[in-house]
């Protein structure tokens, strides 16, 4: 028996430049009435090859509202920061509704990857 489908729903796609401490909501499928929240903590993040990637947090913080915006914490986080490029705006999986100066308490001053041989 295969596991269920995990879904993002569109939202609203947007072209809007993505900026460093953009708060934007995104929603799974399985919760339909509930905001989860991500942080966007570098827009010119370069990671190996790839120059300006967006440096994207996803908390387990989440709400009915996107008005109500929970406590953001990097130690609760639903996977580590990964960098991605403007698709998922671009497509309607995250929405933006503001940006914040992002803290200690929400993103990790390093940042540590690895390549596809581990190193």
């Amino acid at each position: 028996m295969s596991p269920p489908k995990t879904n993002m729903m569109v939202l609203e796609a947007s072209r809007k430049k993505i900026k460093a401490g953009d708060l934007f909501v995104f929603q799974m499928s399985q919760e339909p009435n509930l905001y989860r929240f991500g942080l966007v903590s570098k827009n010119d993040f370069n990671l190996g090859p790839f120059p300006n990637c967006n440096l994207v947090y996803l908390y387990e913080a989440c709400s009915e509202s996107i008005d109500e915006v929970p406590e953001l914490n990097k130690k609760k986080l639903l996977i580590p920061p990964f960098a991605t490029n403007n698709l998922a705006w671009s497509k309607g999986f995250f929405l933006t509704i503001g940006n914040i100066v992002p803290g200690e308490a929400e993103v990790f001053s390093e940042h540590f990857f690895r390549d596809t041989s581990g190193k």
